[in-house]
């Protein structure tokens, strides 16, 4: 299973950073002046928060994570 830890070490591979905004939802910041090509935009939404606020299991994790890198 992908983490978070996972998701840091991609990010760092291309300069990039990852920022938690709340629990289950992370950023990941391209490095400056540069953007990411899906979307276009400098911030990647890493999601798997569940409506009542909380982190989603470590399979729905794992599967936005993978999806991100």
């Amino acid at each position: 299973m992908l983490t978070i830890r996972d998701l840091k070490a991609a990010a760092a591979k291309v300069g990039a950073t990852v920022e938690q905004d709340s629990p289950g939802v992370f950023q990941v910041c391209a490095p400056d002046d540069k953007q990411w090509a899906e979307g276009s935009c400098v911030h990647l939404r890493v999601d798997f928060q569940e409506l009542d606020g909380r982190r989603g299991d470590a399979a729905w994790a794992h599967g936005e994570i993978e999806d991100a890198i």
